[in-house]
């Protein structure tokens, strides 16, 4: 075997050959960028901001280089060579910058100075302890109640505590929404004052590092019924309104604030709830009474009116129960009635008893209607002289509540003769005398699955006719035409040809208008 001997002259061919090979392959080179980035509002340097370097190569996606400051803020790039020879896009990334951004072309060589001018949002908010769900839109805002404190909260980035900087300043801001679509702001309509937080603001209801909702909504005179809520974080100045050329940090929130329902109610007595959300009247309403043994009523058509009733997605349901109490002490004898009534917009479930709403306009009142008299509701039959009470019950967005009434059944009117539509004011009352009506219709079983009697009380003989109609006001079924004698008439009709729905049966006596709600199973 010979022996082995080195070849210097071959080792140095194939050392530089692999120079060569590295420096073709991975060819570090000498460009190199560099800038520092820079409080905006106090001009100090800021370690660990984002540097984001994005560009498109000339055969693939869209690319980019992200990396933080160093602890002075400083921050510099060196490119290979293989990078591609295209426009480099620079930007400081987490908040308002100036300049937006850089462009950089590598045929320039070496470059430094791309500092920047950063707001940094090292922030978030919650309201009333609550993060803000990313489907808030204007079609889907925030909803607040005016009864409670309404606390608008500055927390840190992903649930860490928030830490106040000094020259940074914060405002909210309430503005209009015209155009529920779009979500641009309108007029403003309030803001509060800069606050800094890097001191206590005592006598706040919501504490440090928030903001009091309430005093702003407080100060509108009216409520819109959208809002567009604005987080403004800016340089803090004299004036506390930053220009058009500052730099500045928002938050957006679409809110609605509702108010408490103020419930209440009234009977009404007889055929009084005459047309499909037409305009409530105070005729034949009678007051409740929380004091035994509440109005006088008659048994045929009670019905409860109910006022303040909100039409704004408040109001999530109805319940109202019917009992029979002892007339001296108000203690329950018997529950003749309860029913949960869920006003949801749509179409009424079957076996429903609210019969009819009256929308008005906005700002307004809406009234509610549901029946409580014998015929109307099954199994429920009044008693003349005993006593009863009517508990309603209301779950809104913002509370729940619950009136009551006492209330007595009279069947005889003053002169004796029967009187099933009576309103009798109790003693003392003094709002309404003992009278009986003087022409009157009542039907049952309402709500039927067919067949009708239609009682008619009549002061006179006089022509009279009877015909049901639909929603869009449109004759569907004539009933009766023709004279009626002087008293009551008990009539029966087949209506088992009409679909399920809501109807108004209405008529005439002589030249007095009546109708009343028909609900079809």
């Amino acid at each position: 075997m010979k022996p082995s001997t080195f070849n210097a002259r071959s080792f140095l061919k194939m050392l530089i050959s692999t120079q060569l090979f590295l420096l073709m392959t991975f060819g570090l080179l000498a460009q190199t960028i560099s800038g520092t980035v820079y409080d905006a509002c106090i001009g100090i340097p800021l370690a660990g901001a984002t540097i984001s370097i994005q560009f498109d190569p000339p055969n693939g996606p869209p690319m980019s280089y992200t990396f933080k400051t160093k602890p002075d803020g400083t921050w510099d790039f060196s490119f290979f060579d293989s990078d591609p020879d295209v426009p480099y896009h620079i930007y400081a990334l987490g908040g308002a910058s100036s300049p937006t951004s850089y462009v950089y072309y590598r045929k320039n060589g070496d470059q430094s100075g791309f500092d920047f001018s950063l707001l940094l949002k090292q922030w978030d908010i919650t309201i009333n302890g609550e993060e803000i769900s990313w489907q808030n839109n204007p079609q889907s805002p925030l909803t607040l109640c005016s009864n409670q404190d309404n606390c608008l909260q500055l927390t840190g980035l992903e649930g860490e505590p928030f830490t106040p900087v000094i020259g940074h300043c914060y405002q909210v801001r309430l503005y209009d929404v015209p155009d529920s679509g779009s979500g641009s702001p309108g007029d403003l309509l309030a803001s509060s004052i800069c606050q800094s937080f890097t001191r206590p603001y005592p006598g706040e209801p919501c504490g440090d590092q928030a903001f009091y909702l309430n005093e702003l909504i407080g100060s509108l005179g009216s409520i819109p019924p959208l809002m567009r809520l604005e987080v403004w974080h800016f340089c803090c100045n004299r004036e506390c309104n930053p220009g058009e050329t500052d730099l500045l940090n928002k938050e957006v929130v679409f809110i609605e604030v509702l108010n408490e329902v103020q419930l209440g109610f009234q009977f009404t007595a007889g055929d009084f709830i005459d047309e499909i959300n037409g305009p409530p009247t105070d005729d034949g309403l009678v007051p409740g009474s929380t004091q035994l043994p509440g109005p006088f009523l008659g048994a045929a058509t009670i019905g409860l009116n109910i006022g303040a009733f909100s039409d704004d997605g408040n109001v999530l349901s109805w319940q109202y129960t019917i009992e029979e109490v002892d007339c001296n002490t108000g203690a329950s004898v018997v529950t003749l009635y309860t029913s949960p009534v869920y006003d949801d917009g749509g179409p009424l479930p079957e076996n429903e008893t609210f019969i009819d709403k009256y929308i008005g306009p906005p700002g307004q009142e809406v009234q509610g209607y549901f029946p409580l008299g014998t015929g109307l509701i099954p199994g429920v039959n009044y008693t003349d002289g005993k006593c009863y009470k009517v508990t309603l019950n209301s779950t809104t967005v913002c509370s729940e509540q619950e009136v009551f009434s006492y209330f007595q059944i009279q069947q005889v009117g003053p002169t004796n003769e029967p009187c099933p539509f009576c309103i009798i004011a109790p003693p003392g009352n003094g709002m309404l005398s003992s009278y009986p009506m003087e022409s009157a219709l009542s039907i049952s079983p309402n709500p039927t699955d067919g067949r009708i009697t239609l009682t008619v009380l009549s002061e006179d003989e006089a022509f009279s006719e009877f015909s049901v109609y639909d929603l869009n006001g449109q004759e569907v079924l004539p009933v009766f035409k023709g004279m009626l004698d002087k008293g009551r008439k008990d009539m029966t009709f087949d209506l088992s040809a009409l679909p399920r729905g809501i109807y108004v049966l209405k008529g005439r006596i002589g030249d007095r208008l009546m109708s009343e709600k028909l609900i079809v199973h």
